[in-house]
């Protein structure tokens, strides 16, 4: 009898996705598709038991038992001995889709790649939807067997895209998908303020002396840049009157009215350091009578359309804003008495539509309308407040829950307070409020009873989701900020300069 001696052989079991690759001494021997072995089913047989006389045994699914590595076709006519020092199967994981925020890009998203044979892997990626995602803004990042990939959708874009990752080592490619979703605009968290999209609200002021402009950004509470708006504007006559997106780039844009003659413009923004020359234009006409009251986006297509009021025939309107081009439509419910006056315009419910808030300057009634466009699709009162010192400031998200709060100022006790919406749960026959006392952190109520002191506007500046508060000192010039998370001011501190605070000279306002 001859004796073989029969050389060790290390061998490599490589399961990429459904494709396996058996190595031996790093040399590609045997390729093809895992085998699905989910139906087999053994053969049953009978075994003899004393008494009972025979039971059927099902033999155990060898394929289902742990750390149970299968060679072979499962016949007797062949046998090897085998030893295993390390099992190692690697596989290329699926990446989960994900939901990004609009404007937001993926984090570095972490996947593994190997190749037993260490072959030379080429990595790419691909968009379904260059519109929303580029190929170009997807990054394939790291080394080795760790690597990323970054995506990063167009500007102003919302939507879903299939990325299509593909791991080829020459051979057979694997390939991974996985779904980018980026979430539309919520109109709620847009904030009017912004000159530059950065989801941060800039001071917008005037001279009424000089007829200079200007914008100011905070850094926290200091100011970190400054940009003049040319040209100036002498004509006091003229005056911005409100500021809105109305082009859709979520940058804020200036509404010009001029009192006098009815006439108004549009200066859209293209950044913080530029108004594009070609960017200023005048648009329609309205008579002296009528009043633009507020800015919103009523239907729902990412651009602020302008509120207008006329306070002699009671009759309410919109004007729906592209750019330049505005469509004038009247509310349908368009005449109500003078005695009721448009407060604010905010998201009370989830369509992410503008709706509007009124309130009866004699009886202290207020009520809200839930609008679709021009439509008013529901209108319910609000809690009374008959005490006249209470008056409406602003509307704005004060929670970063979707929904816009009404804010409040006593102009007595310099209390202030907000209100809480729920469109979905009634009080009676009103919608239901919760009204909380702005507090400090140490639940103390706050008061501002200096009438010098004026809340100019309610809007995040610190890009939380959640509006702050910037007064003005009309008499000493001061200017000062109160960080809001929901009705506590968590700081309350003066804008400064190169560290002092500053004092503005009464000729200029800041305007909204």
């Amino acid at each position: 009898m001859k004796n073989y001696k029969t050389q060790a052989v290390k061998y490599d079991l490589a399961i990429t996705g459904n494709t396996y690759s058996l190595f031996a001494d790093n040399n590609r021997i045997l390729t093809g598709s895992v085998r699905d072995y989910t139906p087999f089913q053994p053969a049953s047989y009978s075994v003899p038991v004393p008494i009972i006389g025979s039971i059927k045994v099902t033999p155990p699914d060898p394929y289902e038992q742990a750390n149970f590595v299968f060679f072979g076709d499962n016949t007797p006519t062949a046998g090897a001995t085998v030893n295993l020092n390390n099992v190692k199967i690697t596989t290329n994981q699926a990446i989960p889709n994900q939901t990004i925020d609009f404007g937001k890009s993926t984090s570095a998203l972490l996947f593994k790649v190997a190749d037993v044979d260490n072959d030379s892997l080429t990595i790419t990626a691909t968009s379904n939807n260059t519109t929303l995602i580029s190929n170009s803004n997807i990054q394939i990042g790291g080394t080795g067997t760790d690597r990323t990939i970054t995506v990063t959708p167009g500007v102003n874009q919302s939507g879903t895209a299939k990325i299509t990752l593909t791991i080829d080592d020459g051979t057979k490619p694997v390939i991974r998908t996985f779904d980018v979703t980026v979430s539309a605009v919520n109109n709620s968290a847009k904030e009017k303020h912004d000159f530059d999209g950065d989801r941060k609200a800039e001071i917008l002021w005037r001279n009424l002396s000089t007829g200079e402009n200007a914008i100011w950004k905070l850094n926290e509470f200091a100011i970190d840049g400054f940009a003049p708006i040319t040209p100036e504007i002498k004509d006091s006559n003229l005056k911005i009157i409100m500021t809105g997106d109305f082009n859709g780039d979520n940058k804020a844009d200036i509404f010009w009215r001029n009192t006098a003659t009815g006439e108004n413009s549009i200066w859209l923004r293209n950044g913080f350091n530029d108004f594009d020359l070609n960017s200023k234009q005048t648009i329609t006409y309205a008579p002296i009578s009528w009043d633009m009251v507020a800015t919103g986006d009523l239907n729902g297509d990412n651009k602020d359309d302008l509120v207008w009021r006329n306070q002699t025939t009671g009759e309410s309107g919109v004007w729906f804003m592209d750019s330049f081009t505005v469509n004038p439509q009247f509310f349908s419910n368009k005449v109500i008495p003078t005695d009721w006056e448009i407060t604010g315009v905010g998201y009370f419910d989830t369509d992410n539509k503008a709706d509007v808030v009124w309130r009866n300057k004699v009886t202290g009634e207020n009520a809200l309308w839930l609008m679709d466009g021009a439509q008013l699709k529901q209108a319910r009162f609000i809690t009374t407040i008959t005490d006249k010192n209470w008056k409406i400031v602003a509307v704005n998200d004060s929670n970063n829950d979707g929904k816009d709060d009404i804010l409040w100022r006593n102009q007595a006790t310099g209390e202030i307070a907000l209100w809480f919406v729920d469109t979905t749960k009634l009080d009676g026959d009103n919608f239901s409020i919760t009204g909380e006392f702005i507090v400090d952190k140490n639940a103390k109520r706050l008061e501002v009873a200096s009438a010098d002191w004026k809340i100019e506007a309610y809007a995040d500046y610190n890009g939380d989701g959640k509006a702050d508060l910037l007064w003005h000192n009309q008499a000493s010039g001061e200017i000062a900020l109160w960080w809001l998370d929901q009705s506590t001011a968590t700081r309350t501190e003066f804008i400064t300069f190169n560290g002092s605070i500053i004092k503005i000279d009464k000729k200029w306002q800041i305007t909204l």
